[in-house]
């Protein structure tokens, strides 16, 4: 049995980066097969050699060639291996657009060659990634809309963030209340500038059926002060909430905001365990 080096695997990877079939053949098998993670545009089985670099020539096109994958470790045992990278990039024509994600592949050889990979994403990663591959029309499958609400939240696209809402969406906040209108989103926009320095929703988890999805997600923000939306007896416990979204016709019609009020409510509200008596 012929055991994989390091080296093997990064001759592998350098081949694939010259976009040559003819040294790209050398290290990658014609009939490979290759499963690129998520739900997106970009996902699945690659079949063959072929396929795979009109994959990866895809990833090009769609990065301005800005897409890179950065080696931070490799193990190999017998004829696998495994080795992580920081995946790198921004969409063409969108340089706010970014992605920057930890992933691992794992690949089996067979005579010096790769015949089969696959791609797996840590943590948060595999919804970033998700919304960095969407499509840029105006409408999407609901899974790529939903990723893509996070997405543009994320990093203050509001603009771009607002055309995913039908005029008339309605919805229902923890706090807030019940909403009718795109124009109190547009206001709320304007709260969320003002008053939060940093405001992160991270999804956790994602489940769609049909038009309609559930997220999980975490929060890391700070109010305009810097003092971070956290429970103030327990500082350390990760703030978490979930969406209900409907959508209609690849748009957002109604959504629902929960989570536990505690940690973004002021700190004398009186779900606050430590707040002084009324």
């Amino acid at each position: 049995m012929a055991i994989i080096t390091s080296e093997q695997v990064a001759a592998a990877y350098a081949a694939l980066a010259t976009g040559q079939r003819e040294q790209i053949a050398q290290m990658w098998a014609e009939d490979l097969r290759w499963l690129v993670p998520g739900h997106n545009p970009l996902s699945g089985w690659k079949n063959n050699l072929d396929e795979f670099i009109a994959f990866m020539s895809t990833v090009g096109q769609l990065s301005d060639n800005s897409f890179r994958m950065d080696p931070v470790a490799v193990m190999t045992a017998g004829n696998f291996s495994a080795d992580v990278t920081r995946n790198t990039g921004h969409r063409a024509g969108q340089p706010g657009r970014r992605l920057d994600i930890d992933v691992i592949h794992w690949l089996t050889w067979r005579d010096g060659k790769v015949i089969e990979g696959r791609g797996a994403i840590f943590g948060d990663g595999t919804a970033q990634y998700d919304a960095f591959w969407a499509r840029d029309d105006a409408t999407g499958t609901t899974r790529e809309v939903i990723a893509r609400y996070y997405e543009t939240a994320q990093r203050g696209a509001w603009d771009e963030w607002l055309t995913l809402f039908a005029g008339d969406v309605s919805g229902d906040e923890q706090l807030a209340g019940h909403f009718e209108g795109i124009e109190v989103l547009q206001g709320a926009i304007g709260a969320i500038s003002y008053g939060y320095s940093k405001f992160q929703m991270i999804p956790k988890h994602i489940v769609t059926d049909g038009e309609q999805a559930v997220v999980v997600w975490r929060c890391d923000a700070a109010n305009r002060a810097g003092t971070p939306i956290a429970y103030n007896y327990l500082p350390d416990r990760e703030v978490v909430g979930a969406n209900f979204f409907r959508l209609e016709n690849g748009k957002i019609k109604y959504m629902r905001t929960i989570h536990d009020e505690t940690a973004f409510a002021p700190f004398n509200h009186p779900t606050n365990p430590k707040a002084p008596p009324a």
